[in-house]
């Protein structure tokens, strides 16, 4: 599981109105597996945020 305090977070900008977009690379899941944090993105994040790469961030800041 993500850290509950990323999820908490996400949770609490969603509320709050902010468009939620979370830098995949910036975050874990417990065990480390990059499968069980895959299946986050895709599970979790369609609710409270968007999961975004750094090659993502860097073409939209550019």
């Amino acid at each position: 599981m993500l850290e509950i305090c990323v999820l908490s977070t996400l949770q609490e900008l969603k509320y709050r109105g902010y468009q939620v977009k979370v830098l995949s690379e910036g975050v874990d899941t417990f065990s480390g597996s990059l499968e069980q944090k895959q299946q986050l993105f895709e599970a979790l994040f369609p609710f409270w945020g968007q999961a975004l790469s750094w090659a993502q961030l860097q073409e939209i800041s550019a």
